[in-house]
């Protein structure tokens, strides 16, 4: 297990930091611990440091597995802290798969993550005045 998946209480995110190698086979487990994270809270929201982590592009087939699995996590927002031009990629695939392109963005430090965070959350308070 190259990674660390928690609950901030103080933010009220999932934060995930991967360091090293990540590949299809890690998928399974890490996405039931995810999941883990989000039970019994109000917003399905992560930060996702992968830094420093290493991957490799998923099999299609795995990746479509990835994607099912992800779309019944029914995110509200993803955010990616240090997303080399790989992870950007696949990143835009997943999200635009999981018809929520808006709600993932990646950034260069965590502290842009949670203001942009911080921001939908308001632009969501506004919106359902």
């Amino acid at each position: 297990m190259n990674y660390r998946i928690w609950f901030d209480d103080k933010e009220k995110i999932t934060r995930v930091k991967i360091k090293g190698r990540f590949g299809s086979e890690d998928n399974k487990d890490f996405l039931h611990r995810l999941e883990d994270t989000f039970v019994g809270k109000q917003h399905r929201v992560a930060v996702i440091d992968v830094t420093e982590g290493k991957f490799t592009m998923p099999r299609r087939e795995n990746r479509e597995k990835m994607v099912r699995r992800l779309h019944e996590l029914d995110f509200e927002r993803i955010a990616f802290v240090g997303a080399s031009p790989l992870v950007k990629m696949m990143m835009k695939i997943i999200a635009m798969s999981l018809g929520i392109k808006g709600s993932v963005g990646s950034f260069n430090s965590d502290d842009e993550a949670l203001l942009w965070i911080q921001s939908q959350k308001k632009l969501n308070n506004i919106e359902r005045r």
